[in-house]
């Protein structure tokens, strides 16, 4: 049986009522006030998205008054947003000058809007300045849009068609653009064992009643690999450092982990070798992916992303069967590695907007739909 490789855009995630990248825009291309919340533990999401319980804790507390007037006068200076990604681009360009004008004025709005005091306690939060927070609620933000919110057994309706085009292949790996955790929802559906490159074993990351948490040490042990070249939901990265008396003092080493709850996101220690606690604090708790349109220089940055992208490419250069599904061929360090692998032996691509654009493949089948599947 032959060897498969497989690529995944956001088009892929469509049959599962997820968005692509414009519907992802929209929800910031209208009025924020009130549509903002965010959890007790500082996870933020879209108002739409939670239940009652969620969004009347969620309102509780008084950022997401701030944040929202912050965000809509930062929109107001950008524009229509098209692509969050650019707009990931724009934000992190700002120099704070420029973001303590965006504070300032945003308090201004929210103070004549609201009728409020200077001296109100809602004003004083602008005065915080807290910069870098811009950039961690716009990621939770564009994750809680991303959340799988149909049954399992819509899921499969959807998807089994591609499950079962698995079936003739002997190994199969799987790369994919996204974000969210589709993938795995639907293996866990019908229990078909994966590996991602993580690993509870001999895992630096501990958390309740000392259970080591998988974190990445490029460990694939099953025939159905599946890596994450921009990172997804659900992982997050533990800065190593010296505490010293509650202080930590990074080392600039970072261990990338999947938490296996919600706790111990948040409480999750690092042992060394011999299970020595080392530090028992992590103050990164907000979830991890490259975005923006400099997605290969961030990758040459980080030790973890450098090696799934080596191994993207040199598994492409082995020119065995490929499936590209609803990837729109924008990343220019991913069509680098597409036009120079192969000769493949036959390539599917499944886009209802767009052909394969390269001559290295034997046969190559254009289709719209995952239900037009051929057979190679």
């Amino acid at each position: 049986m032959a060897n498969l490789n497989v690529l995944l855009g956001a088009g892929f995630s469509r049959a599962a009522g997820l968005p692509l990248v414009s519907d992802i825009s929209k929800h910031f291309n209208q009025r924020l006030y009130d549509r903002l919340r965010m959890h007790s533990s500082g996870e933020w999401f879209w108002v739409e998205n939670g239940n009652d319980v969620e969004n009347h804790n969620g309102s509780l507390n008084s950022d997401h008054i701030v944040y929202a007037f912050i965000f809509e006068e930062i929109m107001r200076r950008y524009g229509v947003m098209k692509n969050y990604e650019e707009f990931y681009d724009f934000l992190i360009q700002q120099k704070d000058e420029w973001y303590k004008e965006v504070f300032d004025t945003a308090s201004e709005n929210c103070a004549k809007e609201l009728n409020l005091e200077s001296d109100n306690g809602i004003l004083s939060m602008f005065r915080t300045y807290q910069y870098k927070k811009i950039i961690e609620i716009f990621n939770y933000l564009i994750i809680d849009t991303l959340r799988v919110k149909i049954s399992n057994s819509d899921l499969l309706a959807g998807y089994n068609v591609f499950l079962d085009f698995f079936k003739r292949y002997e190994s199969i790996t799987i790369y994919t653009l996204n974000h969210d955790l589709l993938l795995e929802r639907l293996f866990d559906i019908v229990s078909r064992p994966y590996s991602d490159g993580f690993s509870s074993k001999n895992s630096t990351i501990i958390g309740d009643d000392d259970i080591p948490q998988p974190s990445f040490q490029n460990i694939f042990t099953e025939s159905t690999r599946l890596l994450k070249l921009h990172g997804s939901d659900g992982l997050y990265q533990y800065p190593a450092g010296v505490d010293d008396g509650g202080i930590v003092h990074r080392t600039g080493e970072v261990i990338y982990f999947k938490p296996t709850s919600y706790h111990n996101k948040h409480v999750s220690k690092r042992i060394d070798t011999s299970g020595k606690i080392l530090q028992t604090l992590n103050l990164d708790t907000s979830p991890k992916f490259i975005t923006g349109k400099n997605k290969n220089g961030l990758i040459q940055k980080d030790p973890m992303y450098q090696s799934l992208y080596s191994d993207f490419k040199n598994e492409l250069r082995k020119g065995n069967d490929l499936v590209i599904v609803g990837y729109s061929y924008l990343d220019d360090h991913i069509n680098s590695v597409i036009e120079a692998g192969g000769p493949y032996q036959n390539v599917i691509n499944v886009n209802p907007g767009k052909t394969y654009p390269y001559s290295n493949a034997k046969k190559v089948t254009n289709v719209d739909y995952l239900s037009a599947l051929a057979p190679l």
